[in-house]
């Protein structure tokens, strides 16, 4: 190894010998500013939601509206500007995701996807479209654009994976969303907090909900992104983005963000301090990699066999979303109005957002095929024994959706939300060319 192999550069980092993202953009990809990727369309695909979010909230207005048998609460929006908005943003992210797309098959005279995650998440959104097309969701050309745009976005990540650039333009817009966010709830306190539970509280006395309808969604909006702090450069500005991200989901009393956002950071910083040479690989430990299947093995097991009273009354969920699924909707799901149904079917006495759970989500969104397919992808992730540093980002934000799993769908199937931005920068980040030499590699041993 050469002296410079072992200098260490004056913030702490290693010139060379380290698993820094510095080097990476200097000596791995020094021609991707030039290319046009995904990256642009990733970039404007977070920045609409986050504004979609905040126009919402504070310009249109919203209405606290509490469930009778819970409890529970969230803030209902009152006006369209913010529908408005995001559909503006999630068009200019399609229009680039195509160009992106029509740039690499010019360049490279070929679509290649270089990962079988990759290959299988693309799989998985394609069928997700096709099943809404069978149950009905795609009756106006809204759905119909916003399906499209998400097999054209999961695409183009796939074959024109990310730039480091953009995974770090996204970290800072996180960072914007979430002290925003919170400058927010402080100053508004009667339309952006909820008052503590019994059960949970945030750090600042009560449920701060900043931008969006509830708190859990307020926590998963930066939990989602956080291993995008890992593409920066220095490890000052890594502990200054975690620390704005630690205050902003303690904020929120979401226990099950806190004990991602714990997951999340501790598999960064972990992998982060990995030390990789570029152009060599780096064998992870098969605990982190195998994080993901687990997950959502346990979110499996846990809608199957939860009883009723269990996980604050999920199992109850759990249970009508069961009786849901039969027959040829076991196969393709029941679709996005399946909480309408548990409401009916439970007597009015069930009143979720959401299914709670990303086994639940994908049964009632895709059938088991859908859960199949997602499955597999799991596996792909579980089976690497060799990473280089793409692929170290794109496990951490595996890890931070599958801390979700067993109790909330931490990778949904909504276009327009931080999970599928998430979902995208994972499958581009796997699909990289780095990373692709390092599985041509492993299959000639």
């Amino acid at each position: 190894m050469s002296a410079r192999g072992d200098a260490r550069n004056r913030d702490g980092n290693d010139s060379v010998n380290s698993v820094g993202p510095a080097k990476y953009d200097a000596e791995v990809r020094p021609k991707e500013r030039r290319e046009l990727t995904s990256g642009p369309a990733i970039v404007c695909l977070a920045i609409g939601i986050l504004l979609t979010a905040a126009v919402t909230r504070s310009v249109d207005g919203v209405l606290f509206v509490r469930d009778f048998v819970t409890g529970d609460g969230h803030f209902v929006p009152q006006g369209s500007r913010g529908t408005v908005v995001g559909a503006a943003f999630f068009l200019m992210s399609l229009v680039l995701a195509v160009g992106a797309v029509a740039a690499t098959l010019m360049r490279e005279r070929s679509l290649r996807i270089r990962s079988h995650f990759g290959a299988l998440i693309v799989l998985l959104v394609g069928w997700y479209a096709f099943c809404a097309f069978i149950q009905g969701e795609a009756a106006d050309a809204n759905a119909v654009l916003i399906l499209s745009g998400g097999i054209s976005m999961v695409f183009a990540a796939a074959v024109a994976p990310p730039s480091m650039k953009s995974v770090r333009i996204v970290n800072y817009v996180r960072d914007v969303g979430a002290v925003g966010a919170l400058m927010y709830s402080f100053l508004n306190p009667t339309t952006a907090q909820i008052p503590c539970r019994e059960d949970k509280c945030g750090i600042f006395g009560s449920l701060f909900t900043g931008f969006y309808s509830h708190e859990n969604a307020a926590a998963s909006a930066v939990v989602l992104l956080a291993p995008a702090v890992m593409s920066l450069r220095t490890w000052r500005a890594y502990w200054v983005s975690v620390s704005i991200m630690v205050i902003a989901v303690g904020a929120t009393g979401s226990r099950t963000a806190i004990i991602a956002l714990g997951v999340s950071l501790l598999v960064c910083t972990y992998l982060r301090t990995v030390k990789a040479r570029t152009g060599e690989t780096t064998r992870v430990l098969r605990l982190v990699s195998w994080i993901p299947l687990a997950a959502l093995t346990a979110s499996t097991i846990i809608f199957l066999t939860a009883d009723p009273q269990a996980f604050t009354g999920r199992g109850a969920i759990y249970q009508f979303i069961r009786s849901e699924l039969a027959g040829e909707s076991l196969l393709i799901g029941q679709g996005a109005d399946i909480m309408e149904l548990v409401l009916q079917a439970s007597g009015g006495v069930i009143a979720a957002v959401g299914e709670h759970g990303q086994a639940p989500h994908l049964l009632a969104r895709s059938g088991v095929v859908g859960l199949l397919i997602f499955f597999l992808a799991m596996v792909a992730v579980a089976g690497r024994r060799r990473w280089v540093w793409p692929d170290h980002i794109a496990l951490a934000f595996l890890a931070a959706g599958a801390a979700f799993f067993p109790t909330e769908p931490g990778w949904g199937l909504e276009f327009r939300e931080t999970d599928f931005v998430a979902i995208l920068l994972a499958v581009g980040l796997l699909g990289s060319k780095e990373s692709a030499l390092v599985g041509k590699t492993e299959d000639r041993r």
